[in-house]
């Protein structure tokens, strides 16, 4: 057991950003060692090293998440062993412990599975982020399984949640729900108050996108409520944009307008540029149902201004229909055809088939307006087709509808 100090009087790394320390210990081949360095005054992370040089291991979290740092390591040979001892963070100083300890293989395999699922839920997030949303499933599914091999209810619990918010994304609803009630149940059993109301915000606005817009808007004011007492601005930008949304549906735009401007604020403050888009385009969104189309046409661009910087085709998918729809409404079919293919085109290979429904259901009101009842109606149908394989309750009526309205 060791006690230290990160400090500006200590190494540096040849870039500059990073404190770090060296320990020497010394092991034996096929000894299993457990490496647990910790620190309450900074995030820490512990890189393993061969009396060669040769890299054998790192790692910036314990199992569960936390600022601390653990390795389980068979040694490949007999030697000296060098432990780096630094921060996740840049420059970070303050006190730690180090120790190393026997450990055994049922330890070793424990640490290789969660750092298995560690890695695919890492990827997840990054599918997440890129707007890959069906490739994110797939890591966090996977991750999923192991996590609940090993009993880890915490990681479970957050897995569970982010899988609520990707099937959202991809219109899968049932799914969403599903994922999202299991990770309040687990929430509400670990007292995690900040990931409960995470997920009521995910799940208010669901329950208003399958038709149920009142439930959606009571459990929203819920989360708010609560909210006020976790001072947590990211998420309260999330549940005030949400609600913005529930309130487009309930056909009140200016209520609606207001807080997403909010929302709007609180993503500036955060420098959360893709929840910036996301707010821009559903302002954009409200000020097309007033039927103000200049000021609709000015927040969808520069909501696709800010998704195409970022390079997100889910983002720049969406920005794309919402300028189709406000040219559509200002008479201007070409341009509204241009737009909704383009956002279709991506919205394929995203393999985003809710996305692609809505494209369809967007490009077959356009050819509607134009008298072409035929192509309409094949657009309409496709569409359906995709509602129904997804049990998209809300794309199925809006394409029954269409598709009435042509015959």
């Amino acid at each position: 057991s060791v006690e230290g100090n990160l400090s500006d009087e200590g190494l540096v790394s040849e870039d500059g950003n990073f404190y770090y320390e060296n320990y020497i210990f010394t092991g034996k081949a096929e000894q299993v060692v457990q490496i647990k360095l910790s620190s309450d005054e900074f995030d820490t992370k512990v890189l393993l090293f061969a009396e060669t040089g040769e890299f054998i291991s790192e790692n910036d979290d314990d199992l569960n998440g936390g600022k601390d740092s653990k390795i389980v390591v068979k040694l490949p040979t007999n030697g000296q062993y060098r432990l780096v001892i630094t921060s996740h963070e840049r420059l970070a100083q303050g006190r730690y412990h180090l120790l190393i300890s026997e450990s055994n293989d049922a330890d070793l395999n424990k640490f290789e599975s969660h750092s298995e699922a560690s890695s695919l839920f890492h990827q997840g997030i990054g599918q997440f982020r890129d707007g890959q949303y069906l490739k994110a499933t797939e890591f966090w599914n996977a991750a999923l399984q192991i996590y609940q091999h090993l009993g880890d209810v915490q990681s479970e619990t957050q897995v569970l949640s982010n899988l609520g918010s990707a099937y959202y994304r991809l219109s899968n609803y049932s799914q969403a729900i599903s994922f999202l009630e299991q990770s309040i149940v687990l929430e509400q059993k670990l007292g995690n108050t900040r990931g409960e109301m995470a997920s009521l915000v995910n799940l208010g606005l669901i329950y208003s996108e399958i038709g149920n817009s009142q439930k959606g808007k009571e459990i929203l004011e819920l989360a708010l409520s609560l909210l006020d007492q976790e001072e947590d601005l990211q998420l309260r930008s999330f549940a005030l944009g949400n609600l913005g949304i529930i309130y487009s549906d309930l056909s009140d735009y200016q209520t609606a307008i207001e807080h997403h401007l909010q929302s709007l604020l609180i993503k500036q403050q955060l420098d959360d540029r893709l929840g910036q888009a996301n707010s821009l385009g559903n302002i954009g969104v409200a000020y097309l149902n007033l039927g103000d189309y200049d000021q609709a046409l000015f927040h969808h661009q520069q909501q696709l201004a800010v998704v195409q910087d970022l390079n997100n085709l889910q983002g720049k998918s969406q920005a794309l229909a919402g300028l189709g729809n406000v040219f559509f409404r200002m008479g201007d079919y070409h341009q509204a055809i241009v737009h909704h293919e383009l956002a279709l085109a991506i919205d394929r290979d995203l393999q985003n088939r809710g996305g692609e429904a809505g494209s369809l259901n967007n490009l077959g009101l356009v050819y509607e307006s134009l008298g072409n009842y035929q192509q309409a109606s094949y657009l309409y149908e496709q569409s359906l087709a995709i509602a129904n394989e997804i049990s998209d309750l809300r794309g199925q009526a809006v394409s029954l509808g269409n598709l009435g309205n042509v015959y």
